[in-house]
């Protein structure tokens, strides 16, 4: 392709005045070191342009972060492609100590075995430099597992310990990559080693067998999605790494991942996982009984709300600091999705912080007050009642359960005399798992129960019945469902009417099948 060669050097030097402006608005009076000594007492930067092989010009133990975009072996001949503007820089190009995989012409003999080895040698004097107690971050981009080992072993073997994997997937996903369910690595990996406090602990030399390795990449994959309780994309899968390698720790093995995790996945689809919607599930949920019951959606829903309930005005970053903190690894949501999130529930503040929304604000007060209408309408019909309010809640149950303290979080219970006949879970922000979840801990014969939601989210509820989980849960149980204007009309009707009838209440209640889209394929049924 011919390009304009002044349109390109003019579009270059554009972009590098932009960077060299923004960094004097952000540094103003940035004061350049010429050593290290110089940089430790009253200067901003250091800049040293040299092989990481030698660090000897930075003190041992004096550095507080190391952040690192290491050479990909073969996949970024970087020297080679820098030759020309390397020359017109007057910059020495050394490709002896290059850290690298080439089969250049020019004769370099750079293979695996060469770039480990500087790999491993390099990541030795970044420990030696770094303080005890603090962090190394590196990025790194290959999706071949044996350089994505080399990596990951040259920091262990120097003494790191591995606490984080992140894969980020491209700003701009490929068409291809979008419809492929596995192999598709084609992101950046973050990857957080801490140095610890003592010295370096000998690591057996011992390498993972093929079966092992997919026995522990199966079942961190089982946790994973279990933890996260819904179908989960590979790109988040990638993130489990940091379990494989740390389960391979524990069995004493030297972190060697004999395959991907993509290789592993295809061969057990249709066995223990399946695809929906090219998301990764189980093929059969009663294998695994410790799956989470609220999907991770909703608990990272519920989290930002608590938080822009708590606090007036919060700011992006903190609301960040609230997930990474409570979901923390593989169940940290992407960023995109916090900001959906609080696109639907919140506003921006002049001061660019965010605030929860007058409307979301209003359902959740109305939630107490439906919750009171409930409670009143069961005592007009002769119930005792249970309920999650202040006036109302049980410091112990009149009846016997496995778990009393999720019981007692139940919004409403009807009881006849001291058996509970009806429950009531009133739902009026996030998604309905969690009340299916309080729900099920009340296991009494001939219980019915009733999820009582605001008439506009009569949209959400449909597209929760699409979820296959969901309605399986909801069948599972028997739940109905009304809204809260069904509600204030039964009240009205309690103070007109002298004797209300359960009659009253069942015609306010719908069933699924009222509720869920259907596609209408016979005439018949339909009115």
């Amino acid at each position: 392709m011919e390009q304009n060669v002044w349109n390109d050097f003019e579009g270059q030097f554009n972009d590098v005045l932009k960077g060299k402006k923004e960094a004097q608005e952000a540094i103003p009076n940035a004061r350049e070191a010429d050593n290290f000594d110089e940089l430790l007492k009253d200067k901003d930067f250091l800049i040293r342009n040299q092989t990481a092989l030698d660090l000897s010009f930075i003190d041992d133990n004096s550095v507080d972060y190391i952040f690192t975009d290491p050479p990909y072996a073969d996949s970024v001949p970087y020297l080679e492609l820098h030759y020309l503007w390397s020359q017109w820089l007057n910059f020495k190009v050394n490709f002896d100590d290059e850290i690298i995989m080439s089969d250049s012409p020019l004769r370099r003999e750079k293979n695996f075995e060469a770039y480990e080895r500087m790999i491993s040698i390099a990541f030795r004097r970044l420990y030696d430099k770094l303080k005890p107690n603090h962090w190394m971050t590196i990025t790194f981009h290959n999706s071949k597992i044996y350089i994505y080992n080399s990596i990951i072993k040259a920091a262990l073997l120097a003494g790191f310990d591995l606490e984080k994997i992140i894969y980020q997937p491209p700003a701009k996903p490929s068409a291809k990559g979008l419809l492929h369910p596995y192999g598709t690595a084609v992101g950046d990996y973050y990857i957080r080693f801490h140095k610890p406090m003592s010295g370096v602990t000998p690591l057996s030399t011992e390498e993972v067998d093929r079966v092992r390795f997919e026995r522990i990449v199966v079942n961190a994959v089982t946790n994973l999605i279990a933890l996260r309780g819904e179908p989960t994309p590979y790109t988040v899968i990638l993130n489990s790494y940091a379990d494989i390698y740390g389960e391979l720790k524990k069995e004493g093995y030297l972190f060697s991942a004999p395959e991907g995790i993509e290789d592993i996945l295809k061969r057990n689809l249709d066995k223990i996982f399946v695809l929906k919607n090219n998301k990764w599930w189980f093929k059969d949920e009663s294998k695994v009984p410790f799956i989470e019951r609220v999907p991770l959606n909703e608990r990272v829903e519920q989290t930002v709300i608590n938080l822009l309930n708590r606090e007036p005005r919060v700011s992006f970053d903190k609301i960040m600091e609230e997930i990474f903190t409570k979901f923390p690894n593989a169940l940290t949501p992407e960023t995109k999705r916090i900001r959906e999130i609080l696109q639907e529930y919140a506003q921006k503040t002049p001061d660019r912080k965010w605030t929860i929304k007058p409307a979301v604000k209003r359902r959740i007060q109305e939630h107490d007050m439906i919750a009171e209408l409930v409670s009143k309408i069961g005592e007009k019909l002769g119930f005792n009642i249970i309920a999650d309010l202040p006036e109302r809640r049980a410091t112990t149950l009149p009846f016997a359960c496995e778990n009393p303290d999720r019981v007692k979080e139940i919004d409403v219970i009807w009881l006849d005399g001291t058996k509970p006949v009806y429950e009531f879970e009133i739902e009026h922000s996030t998604g309905f798992s969690s009340g299916i979840d309080r729900g099920s801990n009340l296991t009494v014969a001939d219980l019915k129960r009733v999820f009582v939601t605001p008439e506009e989210r009569k949209e959400l509820l449909k597209r929760k019945f699409r979820e296959k989980k969901f309605s399986d849960e909801v069948e599972e149980y028997n739940w109905r469902f009304t809204y809260y204007s069904d509600v204030e009309q039964l009240y009205e009707l309690s103070k007109a009417r002298k004797a209300l009838t359960l009659s009253d209440l069942e015609k306010k209640i719908r069933l699924p099948s009222e509720i869920r889209v259907e596609r209408q394929s016979k005439l018949e049924g339909f009115g």
